[in-house]
């Protein structure tokens, strides 16, 4: 059957790769949200406070499988709600708000109008409409509303409902900004013109790149101090709305645009029409998701019976940054960072050594031995201290105090009928 999009402005569409995108200068479709938690949180400009407020303080934070690579921006979820929502939110010097909303079948409330995790493609389209983004090989289907965009992957049945904000802006910025650079050729000039609440930043030495995701807008900075070796690049994507240069902006010179692309790009500037970058930005986190799934099977492993699955995301950021999920390996019961000697005392129960603690974006993790209770779902604390996990056999836990003399410790466990531990010291 064939969908109608009817809207107002331009149409674009681009055939890529088994996937299928329509961009618009601005969709019609609105949707009443009241009583739910978007209409809550578009109240409050999607801020994290406002987030909280409705929530309550997150559970855990899990950090994305490739925010490591050298350079790259350190992204992590803070999941609220069970598990059934994970959240990212920005990083800049202005506010922070959210960056993305990843829904899942935990999430028991209405999303948006009548749309829950139990909805099915014909409830998502008689609601929305035809979609503006289409990836028929991963399941995906995609809208750019007027205030956020939203997300629905699963071929038969939703897995994921994904969101992300579309927050007002100074339209006027870049030009404003390029302007500056040209009068002193020194890049910091032009990003103290550019807007504060960038997305989030990445780079290394003198490169930085902040990505305004947001606003389709990606900018490059090499700031060397020699004026010769300095340089601003930007990439404009087709959802940005704006000014660029004088007399030119987008959509109002889409065509000009087209033509002048060369010209542009000489200038520093490179045109992406055909691509949008919130898509983007959902197509790299779900290419995140299956190379998470790749590492299942190349280093995952098993507790002794089989109950809980282990997965080792060793980097030098982080350390042995530890993931233990359920059988099924949908489910995951904590993420573990700074972890040294570690493993099972049984199914139930995994002992871990933290020897220096850590402090990432002011997650703090103390130091010390630590038994996660895999049924419970909670931490229970050995020791307290910078220690090194030396042994756990023969219901005997075996450490040594971190320092010159290395002075070793014992502490007895028990496990009761139930199962339950106990340990000698009362913990």
């Amino acid at each position: 059957m064939k969908k109608i999009l009817i809207i107002v402005g331009i149409i674009i569409v681009v055939a890529i790769g088994g996937y299928k995108i329509c961009q618009t200068n601005e969709a019609k479709l609105t949707v009443e949200t009241d009583d739910t938690l978007i209409n809550d949180l578009l109240k409050n400009n999607w801020s994290e406070e406002g987030l909280n407020s409705l929530l309550g303080d997150y559970e855990q934070i899990i950090y994305r499988p490739t925010d490591l690579v050298a350079g790259g921006p350190v992204m992590y979820y803070q999941t609220y709600s069970n598990g059934g929502l994970k959240v990212q939110f920005t990083n800049n010097e202005d506010d922070n708000h959210v960056y993305s909303l990843i829904f899942n079948s935990e999430f028991k409330d209405k999303i948006i109008g009548e749309i829950d995790m139990n909805s099915s493609s014909e409830d998502i389209t008689s609601i929305l409409d035809s979609p503006h983004f289409v990836n028929e090989d991963i399941g995906l289907i995609g809208y750019k509303l007027e205030r956020f965009y939203i997300f629905f992957i699963g071929k038969e049945n939703i897995k994921e409902i994904s969101i992300y904000p579309r927050t007002d802006y100074d339209k006027t910025i870049i030009n404003k900004a390029i302007e500056a650079y040209n009068k002193t050729k020194v890049p910091s000039d032009f990003i103290n013109v550019l807007w504060k609440d960038y997305d989030y930043i990445s780079g290394e030495s003198s490169l930085t790149v902040y990505n305004y995701d947001n606003r389709g807008i990606i900018v490059e900075l090499e700031d060397t101090g020699t004026d010769d070796n300095n340089y601003v690049k930007l990439k404009i994507y087709g959802n940005y709305i704006g000014d660029i240069i004088d007399d030119v902006s987008l959509p109002d010179n889409i065509s000009d645009i087209q033509n002048m692309k060369n010209e542009l790009f000489n200038q520093g500037i490179e045109i992406l029409l055909d691509e949008d970058s919130i898509y983007n930005c959902e197509l790299e986190r779900l290419e995140d998701d299956n190379k998470l799934k790749d590492k299942f099977d190349l280093c995952g492993e098993r507790s002794p019976n089989g109950d809980i699955f282990l997965l080792n995301l060793f980097s030098m950021y982080t350390g042995n940054r530890i993931r233990l999920y359920d059988e099924n390996q949908e489910n995951l019961l904590i993420e573990l960072l700074g972890v040294d000697n570690y493993g099972w005392i049984n199914d139930r129960y995994f002992i871990y050594c933290q020897p220096y603690g850590c402090d990432i974006n002011e997650d703090n993790v103390n130091s010390g031995i630590y038994i996660f209770d895999c049924i419970n779902e909670q931490q229970i604390e050995v020791v307290n201290m910078s220690s090194t996990l030396k042994s756990w056999d023969n219901n005997t836990i075996i450490y040594a105090e971190n320092g010159e003399k290395q002075i070793e410790h014992k502490i007895k466990y028990t496990l009761d009928k139930s199962g339950n531990i106990s340990l000698e010291n009362g913990n």
